[in-house]
């Protein structure tokens, strides 16, 4: 690396070659914030190098992102299966309702169709599940 003439620790200089097009259009970022040609060139050094220090530190970026993400999945997950829970008790406990009131409702004589067919029921939701 070459040595620097400027020896102050904090700010050095270098000496940086630019095509023609390129530097006329850092010129002419400079005159439109009416700043100087190297402020806009120090600026873009430093999202450059902004940039690549993202890009090194991805992983460990990422590793947070799924790791906040999985977290707070899980506790959607654990709170839908609870509301499934919750609907298939509902569920079974209008199933016994209606088979309950039907029960009550059939004449004695029809008691006996109403428990086959009960029992079809029952056998049709266990096969299909």
């Amino acid at each position: 690396m070459p040595k620097s003439k400027n020896t102050d620790k904090k700010n050095q200089i270098r000496s940086v070659v630019f095509p023609a097009d390129m530097l006329e259009q850092i010129e002419k970022v400079a005159a439109k914030k009416n700043v100087f040609a190297s402020d806009i060139i120090r600026d873009y050094v430093n999202k450059g190098l902004s940039v690549t220090g993202y890009e090194d530190n991805i992983e460990f970026i990422t590793g947070i992102v799924r790791q906040v993400v999985n977290a707070e999945i899980g506790k959607q997950a654990n709170r839908l299966a609870a509301m499934m829970f919750n609907v298939g008790v509902i569920t079974s406990s209008n199933y016994f309702l209606a088979v309950r009131m039907m029960s009550d409702v059939i004449s004695p004589s029809m008691q006996e169709d109403f428990s086959a067919t009960r029992s079809d029921v029952r056998y049709t939701d266990k096969a299909s599940a």
